[in-house]
């Protein structure tokens, strides 16, 4: 089956976890401070570039120093290429980034990936400073709350 999206506003996040008897929904809420980071890739590249790991290495010290505190992890691609080649390259930025986020100790169940493609640019054109800014990945970090369904 595809995957399902979920997005609430900026930081709205539902799922749902535990087993069919004890269905709960975990809603993420923005928090105050810094909740939203953002790190680059190079051209049809995921491998995480040495000048975004200290982002990186500052968002696993926030979810291990907050056992409430969760992480979007988006991945978003330029314009040029198939929406399929995109999606999938997007994903694996996305994932990318959870795997460096669970190596430096943050647990990686607090960590939801999720492929936006092309389909979000922040700049449009076509353009090479353009195409650069949408390749990217963002951590969107809020609280988590539960509540029975």
């Amino acid at each position: 089956m595809k995957r399902f999206y979920y997005s609430i506003g900026l930081f709205l996040l539902l799922t749902t976890i535990g087993c069919a008897g004890q269905r709960k929904a975990v809603v993420v809420q923005p928090t105050r401070g810094s909740n939203h980071e953002r790190v680059y890739f190079d051209f049809n590249k995921s491998k995480i570039r040495n000048q975004d790991r200290p982002v990186l290495n500052g968002v696993a010290s926030r979810l291990q120093t907050d056992k409430k505190t969760m992480a979007i992890v988006e991945g978003h691609t330029d314009q040029i290429g198939s929406v399929r080649y995109n999606e999938a390259l997007a994903e694996d930025r996305a994932r990318a980034v959870r795997v460096y986020l669970r190596d430096q100790g943050a647990d990686p169940q607090r960590v939801t990936v999720v492929s936006k493609g092309k389909r979000e640019p922040l700049v449009k054109g076509r353009g090479r400073k353009q195409l650069e800014q949408n390749r990217r990945v963002e951590i969107l970090m809020g609280l988590t709350g539960r509540e029975e369904r």
